[in-house]
């Protein structure tokens, strides 16, 4: 006798499989493990119970039972054969019945849908379920797009399962197994449980079961089926016009009438009134669905924690997972280096969620070679960065591969500045890690550093007419990235390109506060002063002048000015030099009273050839101290005045 499973047949005699579809392309090896499966249905088999069944006079080993246990799952569809981890494998699909040898059309479920049989619990997200809820009332075709891991699939199953059914039901399509290029519409017919004979028309099918009532139908896993699954979807919406679809993919699938819903990680900060964030909501729920509970003085690590995973639900759950062994602590350890390798410790039918490695990799490999390297190069970035540094490190054509990283969610735009962009936490490190191993981390990360020289050193010639406003929203944001330039230079073994760098930085430490920061990065490079290049030497003592002047070391500040000056004096960079006259000038007024008439009789002579600057402000207010003080007092205060 046949056994007939769900929408399934196995056939003892001939050791075939037949689908909705036909026979399945399945190896005698892979027949052999599901009858064995189906012979103890809902029943742990270990690795040695299969191989008996499959190579009874071999020894194998046990990546060869995955290979055949994928093959199977690949060919049945997800939620039939279920893994125990470091154990074994069962099934858990429906009751095998035996069955004579005539296959009758499967009869059509008593109760119309399937959404019913998956897990629909979700936490922190009733804004946006509310949202998609609006939406899909509105348009027949919404799309759920966001990073992998960000829990689309969650809050998909739980709006699909909270709506009003129509009166065709909901139904869910997985298509994480489909491979690209696989048939699409075999998935539909299964999981839709349509009425099919070998040799019919089989979308045409699928259509016309869908128009006997209204219907939604929840499409999982988008993503890497893209070009196969959008113009199936497009048919039909376009002849089932009471049809619905909610999609979910990393990128929209760019059809006609799609309404995108972009979800974004668990939020880190505390909106106005609420006592926690969304993202500790719900790692603070996972940890407790893990049979622990978090204390008050845990409070703080798990909000750290929070902010270290960007709020992403797949990395905050496998925390949660981990730390329910070995504690909080442990955790936070183990993200500071690998963050990448932090593992599931359950069951999962997508082996992309058993790391973010593995769930990273996933959306890696979807990506075009060109568009691989972009992601690589853009791990050199800390924090958020232009789309000028962005060119500037991955080179012509830069705004197209970016925008597709954008519409992949592999990049996000900064909720802050949305000319600004950054990478994840994770996928930064992810990134990374696939620079080391291609072999352009030293090129990239020079790149970079050469970037943050010119954008810091334009930075000091801007300053002098752009208000303060504008000048910090265009270069504090960068600070991060700066420092890690400063990091990388200082490390290289020709160390001019650090001394180069710290020359351009003391404008954004000024203006940022940070003088113990900027007085660090001074003294570690004035060592390398002695034998550069004269520009650089200028420009690396006007620096150490100012960030010596903002830490009150005012002796040190003018002996860095003094040799600085007189190396401008006549050069052709006349901004610095203004600037080192400037504050030569201040400095020498305030504290070697008596020793800058010289000073102040150039800085006269500079003046009327000084466009409208702060510089020529400040050159206005010091000669007017200069005259009040020599006795000019009502001319001097209109100088000072109109500095």
């Amino acid at each position: 006798m046949d056994l007939q499973f769900g929408d399934f047949r196995l056939r003892h005699r001939e050791g075939e499989v037949i689908g909705p579809s036909g026979p399945l392309a399945l190896s005698g090896r892979a027949v052999d493990l599901l009858r064995a499966l189906l012979a103890n249905p809902d029943t742990l088999l270990d690795k040695d119970a299969l191989f008996a069944a499959a190579w009874p006079d071999a020894i194998v080993e046990d990546n060869t039972l995955q290979v055949h246990v994928s093959a199977l799952r690949k060919a049945l569809g997800p939620g039939l054969i279920a893994t125990v981890h470091g154990r074994g494998y069962r099934y858990v699909g429906p009751q095998p019945r035996e069955v004579g040898d005539v296959q009758a059309p499967p009869p059509m479920p008593a109760a119309l849908g399937s959404i019913g049989r998956f897990r629909s619990e979700c936490v922190a997200r009733e804004p946006e379920a509310e949202s998609i809820t609006g939406l899909l009332a509105q348009h027949r075709l919404v799309t759920l797009v966001g990073p992998g891991g960000v829990g689309k699939t969650t809050l998909a199953v739980h709006v699909a399962a909270t709506l009003a059914p129509p009166a065709g039901g909901v139904w869910l399509i997985d298509l994480a197994s489909i491979n690209p290029g696989d048939p699409i519409v075999s998935s539909l017919i299964r999981a839709l449980a349509v009425p099919y004979r070998a040799g019919s028309d089989a979308l045409q099918s699928v259509l016309e079961h869908l128009q006997r009532a209204p219907a939604l139908l929840l499409i999982d896993n988008c993503e890497h089926v893209q070009d196969e699954v959008a113009p199936i979807i497009r048919r039909l919406l376009d002849e089932v016009p009471e049809l619905r679809v909610l999609a979910t993919s990393q990128v929209q699938l760019g059809l006609a009438g799609e309404r995108v819903f972009k979800l974004l990680p668990f939020g880190v900060s505390a909106g106005e009134g609420e006592a926690e964030t969304t993202s500790e909501q719900f790692l603070v729920h996972c940890f407790e669905m893990f049979g622990e509970r978090l204390t008050a003085e845990e409070r703080p690590l798990a909000l750290n924690l929070c902010r270290r995973l960007d709020g992403v639900a797949l990395a905050l759950k496998m925390a949660a997972a981990r730390a329910s062994a070995v504690g909080l602590t442990a955790v936070e350890r183990q993200i500071e280096t690998q963050l990448a390798e932090l593992e599931a410790n359950w069951d999962t039918a997508l082996p992309r969620h058993q790391s973010l490695a593995a769930s990273l990799r996933w959306s890696y490999d979807l990506l075009q070679s060109e568009t691989q390297r972009t992601l690589r190069l853009f791990g050199v970035f800390s924090g958020t960065f232009s789309l000028e540094a962005a060119e500037a490190i991955a080179g012509p054509d830069t705004e197209l591969r970016l925008a597709e990283l954008v519409g992949r969610s592999l990049v996000v735009r900064d909720s802050a500045d949305r000319s600004r962009f950054r990478l994840l936490d994770s996928t930064r490190r992810f990134a990374l890690e696939r620079l080391v191993e291609s072999g352009e981390e030293a090129a990239a990360r020079d790149q970079h550093a050469a970037f943050m020289t010119r954008h810091f050193a334009e930075a000091s010639t801007h300053w002098e007419t752009m208000p303060d406003d504008l000048w910090d929203a265009t270069y504090l944001p960068d600070g991060d990235n700066l420092r890690a330039a400063l990091a990388w230079t200082r490390s290289r073994p020709d160390s001019a390109g650090y001394l180069e760098l710290v020359a351009a930085t003391s404008r954004y430490f000024a203006q940022a506060q940070l003088g113990a920061e900027a007085l660090e990065a001074i003294d570690s490079a004035m060592p390398l002063r002695d034998g550069a290049p004269a520009h650089t030497a200028a420009r690396f003592g006007l620096a150490a002048g100012e960030i010596y002047r903002l830490s009150a070391t005012d002796i040190k500040a003018r002996e860095a000015l003094l040799p600085a000056l007189a190396l401008l004096r006549g050069g052709d960079d006349v901004v610095r030099f203004r600037q080192a006259l400037v504050l030569t000038t201040w400095i020498t007024f305030f504290f070697w009273h008596g020793e800058e008439a010289e000073l102040i009789a150039e800085l006269r002579a500079l003046l009327p050839s000084m466009p409208t600057t702060k510089s020529k402000a400040w050159a206005l207010v010091c000669i007017g101290c200069h005259m009040w003080e020599n006795g000019e007092k009502e001319a001097g205060m209109a100088r000072a005045r109109a500095g």
